[in-house]
């Protein structure tokens, strides 16, 4: 799990766990956000999640948690108008209207970059109840069924929130590539879990430390830190004086050897 700021690049970790061998998966990862929820910043409102967790019992919990879930369903998704007004005839009222196919949904919006979104507040079968669905067309092609529990949300605000999980994917390329994230030869599960929290967390550290006026490259924050102190040691071995070390036009050339130009 990850903090994601949709304004800001980059991801910040919070806690990852293994996945057990046995048992249910979901009730694991419920388990996990109710753990982990007491340090959830106020802001933090929404759940954004995968195809994967598009469950009716992952939807519950997060509700239940006085949270949103946000999550893609499959193209042939069945959802449908809500539930017409009561007749008073004898019988169970009906909890959902006519089904309704992507490209019928009620609203339309054409976003900058030529996307189409179609969307209405819609009664969702994989959740049994009413949400914002919003059907993402690129042409006549759909590209992806999303769906918000917040059925208040600007459908613009859906799309963006949910392309902004993929930089959860950015954090574990940068603990894969530089800071060592999937090399522990351990076998024991602590150690294992310590290891993997370490590793993405100190892409975090690394993260806070970074200049905030430029793209973030972990790899080139560790050659920059590498050349300073090779730097710092060559000073104090020819004894030279240090405070040279504090000019950064002085040093600008030689801190960014190797690094990725900006």
């Amino acid at each position: 799990m990850a903090l994601i700021n949709p304004d800001l690049p980059g991801a910040y970790h919070l806690s990852a766990s293994q996945t057990p061998p046995d048992g249910n998966r979901v009730d694991f990862y419920i388990r996990q956000l109710q753990t982990l929820k007491q340090y959830f910043p106020d802001s933090a409102q929404y759940i954004v999640a995968d195809g994967y967790y598009a469950k009716i019992k992952f939807c519950e919990a997060v509700i239940d948690l006085g949270l949103y879930l946000i999550t893609k369903l499959r193209k042939d998704a069945h959802y449908a108008q809500p539930a017409p007004p009561k007749t008073g005839k004898k019988g169970r009222p009906k909890t959902k209207g006519d089904r309704v196919l992507p490209q019928d949904l009620e609203n339309s919006i054409i976003l900058s970059d030529g996307l189409t979104l179609k969307c209405q507040v819609a009664y969702v079968k994989s959740f049994r109840r009413s949400c914002l669905v919003v059907a993402v067309f690129q042409g006549e092609k759909l590209r992806m069924n999303l769906v918000s529990t917040d059925t208040n949300m600007k459908p613009e605000t859906v799309l963006r929130y949910y392309q902004a999980r993929f930089q959860q994917e950015h954090l574990f390329r940068d603990a894969k590539q530089n800071t060592g994230f999937g090399d522990c030869q351990s076998r024991d599960e602590q150690s294992l879990n310590f290891y993997a929290n370490a590793t993405l967390t100190a892409v975090n550290i690394a993260r806070i430390d970074a200049p905030t006026d430029q793209p973030f490259s972990l790899i080139s924050l560790k050659r920059e830190n590498l050349n300073r102190f090779i730097a710092q040691n060559i000073f104090r071995y020819f004894k030279l004086e240090p405070n040279l070390l504090e000019n950064p036009d002085f040093l600008r050339k030689i801190l960014k050897i190797g690094c990725i130009a900006a």
